[in-house]
Protein backbone atom coordinates (compact mmCIF):
# COMPACT_ATOMS: atom_id res chain seq x y z
CA UNK A 1 0.00 0.00 0.00
CA UNK A 2 1.20 3.48 -0.79
CA UNK A 3 0.22 6.38 1.40
CA UNK A 4 1.18 9.95 1.97
CA UNK A 5 0.57 12.15 5.01
CA UNK A 6 1.24 15.62 6.30
CA UNK A 7 4.01 15.75 8.89
CA UNK A 8 3.48 19.36 9.89
CA UNK A 9 0.21 18.72 11.76
CA UNK A 10 0.76 15.86 14.20
CA UNK A 11 -0.88 14.66 17.39
CA UNK A 12 0.74 12.63 20.20
CA UNK A 13 -0.41 9.01 19.99
CA UNK A 14 0.76 7.40 23.19
CA UNK A 15 4.14 7.33 24.84
CA UNK A 16 6.86 7.90 22.24
CA UNK A 17 4.62 8.10 19.15
CA UNK A 18 2.62 10.60 17.11
CA UNK A 19 0.32 10.48 14.07
CA UNK A 20 -0.55 13.10 11.48
CA UNK A 21 -4.01 14.54 12.13
CA UNK A 22 -4.85 13.80 8.50
CA UNK A 23 -3.64 10.89 6.37
CA UNK A 24 -4.35 10.28 2.72
CA UNK A 25 -3.73 6.73 1.59
CA UNK A 26 -4.02 4.87 -1.69
CA UNK A 27 -4.52 1.16 -1.11
CA UNK A 28 -3.94 -1.57 -3.67
CA UNK A 29 -3.20 -5.23 -3.32
CA UNK A 30 -4.18 -8.65 -4.57
CA UNK A 31 -6.76 -8.93 -1.74
CA UNK A 32 -8.54 -5.76 -2.89
CA UNK A 33 -10.88 -5.82 -5.89
CA UNK A 34 -10.39 -2.06 -6.49
CA UNK A 35 -7.91 0.71 -6.08
CA UNK A 36 -9.05 2.49 -2.90
CA UNK A 37 -8.23 6.02 -1.75
CA UNK A 38 -8.93 7.03 1.84
CA UNK A 39 -8.77 10.31 3.71
CA UNK A 40 -8.41 9.55 7.42
CA UNK A 41 -8.58 12.05 10.27
CA UNK A 42 -7.48 11.59 13.86
CA UNK A 43 -10.31 12.85 16.05
CA UNK A 44 -9.92 14.58 19.41
CA UNK A 45 -10.95 11.26 21.00
CA UNK A 46 -7.91 9.58 19.34
CA UNK A 47 -10.13 7.68 16.91
CA UNK A 48 -9.08 7.20 13.29
CA UNK A 49 -12.12 8.17 11.24
CA UNK A 50 -12.57 7.76 7.50
CA UNK A 51 -13.54 11.13 6.06
CA UNK A 52 -13.73 9.97 2.44
CA UNK A 53 -13.36 6.68 0.61
CA UNK A 54 -13.27 6.26 -3.14
CA UNK A 55 -12.99 3.06 -5.14
CA UNK A 56 -11.68 2.82 -8.69
CA UNK A 57 -11.98 -0.11 -11.05
CA UNK A 58 -8.61 -1.72 -11.74
CA UNK A 59 -7.62 -2.59 -15.33
CA UNK A 60 -9.32 -5.89 -16.12
CA UNK A 61 -10.94 -5.95 -12.69
CA UNK A 62 -14.57 -6.13 -11.65
CA UNK A 63 -16.77 -3.06 -11.79
CA UNK A 64 -17.32 -1.13 -8.57
CA UNK A 65 -20.50 -2.34 -6.89
CA UNK A 66 -22.13 -1.68 -3.52
CA UNK A 67 -21.58 -5.35 -2.64
CA UNK A 68 -17.88 -5.04 -3.45
CA UNK A 69 -17.55 -1.85 -1.42
CA UNK A 70 -19.21 -3.50 1.61
CA UNK A 71 -16.57 -6.25 1.47
CA UNK A 72 -13.64 -3.82 1.66
CA UNK A 73 -11.51 -4.34 4.80
CA UNK A 74 -11.75 -0.67 5.81
CA UNK A 75 -10.44 -1.09 9.37
CA UNK A 76 -7.41 -3.02 8.08
CA UNK A 77 -6.70 -0.34 5.47
CA UNK A 78 -6.98 2.40 8.10
CA UNK A 79 -4.67 0.53 10.47
CA UNK A 80 -2.12 -0.11 7.69
CA UNK A 81 -2.17 3.55 6.63
CA UNK A 82 -1.74 4.70 10.23
CA UNK A 83 1.16 2.30 10.75
CA UNK A 84 2.86 3.61 7.59
CA UNK A 85 2.52 7.17 8.88
CA UNK A 86 3.47 6.47 12.47
CA UNK A 87 6.00 8.91 13.85
CA UNK A 88 8.56 8.18 16.55
CA UNK A 89 8.92 11.02 19.02
CA UNK A 90 12.44 11.37 20.35
CA UNK A 91 12.87 13.70 23.31
CA UNK A 92 16.05 15.06 21.70
CA UNK A 93 14.56 15.70 18.24
CA UNK A 94 12.78 18.91 17.34
CA UNK A 95 10.29 17.09 15.11
CA UNK A 96 8.90 13.58 15.12
CA UNK A 97 10.53 11.28 12.57
CA UNK A 98 8.67 8.84 10.36
CA UNK A 99 9.22 5.28 11.45
CA UNK A 100 10.63 3.14 8.67
CA UNK A 101 9.23 -0.38 8.17
CA UNK A 102 12.69 -1.71 9.06
CA UNK A 103 12.31 -0.25 12.56
CA UNK A 104 9.18 -2.29 13.30
CA UNK A 105 10.20 -5.34 15.30
CA UNK A 106 9.15 -8.80 14.13
CA UNK A 107 6.13 -10.17 16.01
CA UNK A 108 8.22 -13.03 17.40
CA UNK A 109 10.68 -10.57 19.00
CA UNK A 110 7.85 -8.74 20.77
CA UNK A 111 6.13 -11.98 21.80
CA UNK A 112 9.37 -13.37 23.23
CA UNK A 113 10.21 -10.03 24.87
CA UNK A 114 7.69 -10.66 27.63
CA UNK A 115 7.33 -7.56 29.74
CA UNK A 116 10.48 -5.75 28.63
CA UNK A 117 10.01 -2.04 27.97
CA UNK A 118 10.55 -2.57 24.24
CA UNK A 119 7.91 -5.31 24.04
CA UNK A 120 5.40 -3.37 26.14
CA UNK A 121 5.86 -0.27 23.98
CA UNK A 122 4.89 -2.22 20.84
CA UNK A 123 2.05 -4.08 22.57
CA UNK A 124 0.60 -0.74 23.69
CA UNK A 125 0.94 0.65 20.17
CA UNK A 126 -0.93 -2.28 18.59
CA UNK A 127 -3.59 -2.01 21.30
CA UNK A 128 -3.97 1.75 20.77
CA UNK A 129 -4.14 1.44 16.94
CA UNK A 130 -6.81 -1.26 17.15
CA UNK A 131 -8.82 0.83 19.61
CA UNK A 132 -8.50 3.88 17.32
CA UNK A 133 -9.79 1.81 14.39
CA UNK A 134 -12.77 0.47 16.35
CA UNK A 135 -11.41 -3.06 16.57
CA UNK A 136 -10.99 -5.28 19.62
CA UNK A 137 -7.65 -4.11 21.05
CA UNK A 138 -6.78 -7.19 23.11
CA UNK A 139 -7.66 -9.43 20.17
CA UNK A 140 -5.39 -7.30 17.98
CA UNK A 141 -2.52 -7.91 20.42
CA UNK A 142 -3.30 -11.63 20.37
CA UNK A 143 -3.31 -11.75 16.57
CA UNK A 144 -0.30 -9.48 16.02
CA UNK A 145 2.00 -11.39 18.35
CA UNK A 146 0.51 -14.91 18.36
CA UNK A 147 -0.40 -14.78 22.05
CA UNK A 148 -3.19 -16.54 23.93
CA UNK A 149 -6.01 -14.36 25.23
CA UNK A 150 -4.75 -14.73 28.81
CA UNK A 151 -1.16 -13.82 27.88
CA UNK A 152 -2.30 -10.88 25.76
CA UNK A 153 -4.40 -9.62 28.67
CA UNK A 154 -1.44 -9.89 31.06
CA UNK A 155 0.82 -8.04 28.62
CA UNK A 156 -1.77 -5.27 28.15
CA UNK A 157 -2.04 -4.97 31.96
CA UNK A 158 1.76 -4.82 32.18
CA UNK A 159 1.86 -2.10 29.48
CA UNK A 160 -0.77 -0.16 31.42
CA UNK A 161 1.21 -0.57 34.65
CA UNK A 162 4.41 0.62 32.94
CA UNK A 163 2.69 3.78 31.71
CA UNK A 164 2.41 2.87 28.01
CA UNK A 165 -1.39 2.83 28.25
CA UNK A 166 -3.71 4.98 30.32
CA UNK A 167 -5.98 3.51 32.99
CA UNK A 168 -8.82 1.37 31.72
CA UNK A 169 -12.30 2.80 31.95
CA UNK A 170 -14.98 0.42 33.12
CA UNK A 171 -16.74 -1.27 30.18
CA UNK A 172 -14.67 0.74 27.71
CA UNK A 173 -11.50 -0.32 25.94
CA UNK A 174 -8.58 2.01 25.28
CA UNK A 175 -6.50 4.39 27.21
Amino acid sequence: MQARGYLNDVEPFGKGFALPRRIEATCTGSELPYGVTLAIVLSNQKKLEVETLSAKRLPGGPSVTSEGIRKLPVAQMVRAAALRHLLKVDGQARRPARLSPAELPPASVVAEGGTSDNALEWIALVYRLAHACGEGPTKAVMDAFGLSRATAGRRVDAARGAGYLGPATERRAGG
